[in-house]
């Protein structure tokens, strides 16, 4: 059975609030299933995730609820995604979450009416190293996830390596026109 986006609300939650806080307070389930859905597709545009797929209820390969979001394989639509799949995609969601908190961050505020003052400031330094996190975890596994490798594959560029391997194949004596 495919996995729905709303068992990955809770994962998203803990990924953006600190213990006891919340970024969004008014947020609703929605509001996460949306931000959920959008990094699904940016993790398709990131080239990863491409057999996989968002689908209504209805069109899994068993049937289930309409107007409920599902990730599932593109194949049959019927594949749970697996469980460190759903972190990348709430990765990326909470990195388009964070980012438009910065972006909407009131940095300062001062009002005066006659004897009484209000000051806030607030600042994105807390939220912009979240924000640097989430981008260095998720340049981690672009390199893992993308289809052109496999995960856990490694890439190693060495010249010498590569001159005994063309040595070894005879590559040498061929020309690039």
């Amino acid at each position: 059975m495919a996995t729905p986006l709303t068992e990955m609300i809770p994962m998203l939650s803990r990924e953006i609030n600190a213990p006891g806080a919340e970024q969004f307070p008014d947020f609703g389930g929605a509001d996460y299933l949306g931000y959920l859905a959008d990094g699904f597709w940016d993790a398709r545009l990131y080239t990863m995730l491409t057999d996989w797929t968002l689908v209504d209820g209805a069109d899994l390969g068993t049937p289930q609820p309409t107007g409920v979001n599902y990730i599932t394989d593109q194949s049959t639509k019927e594949d749970d995604f697996p469980q460190q799949y759903q972190m990348l995609v709430v990765i990326v969601a909470g990195m388009r979450l964070i980012r438009n908190k910065i972006l909407t961050l009131a940095i300062n505020y001062k009002a005066v009416a006659g004897p009484v003052e209000y000051e806030q400031q607030a600042s994105a330094t807390t939220l912009r190293a979240i924000l640097a996190s989430l981008e260095d975890r998720l340049n981690e596994l672009k390199v893992m996830y993308t289809d052109d490798f496999s995960p856990g594959s490694l890439v190693y560029f060495d010249g010498v390596l590569q001159r005994g391997y063309a040595e070894l194949n005879d590559y040498l004596a061929l020309t690039v026109l």
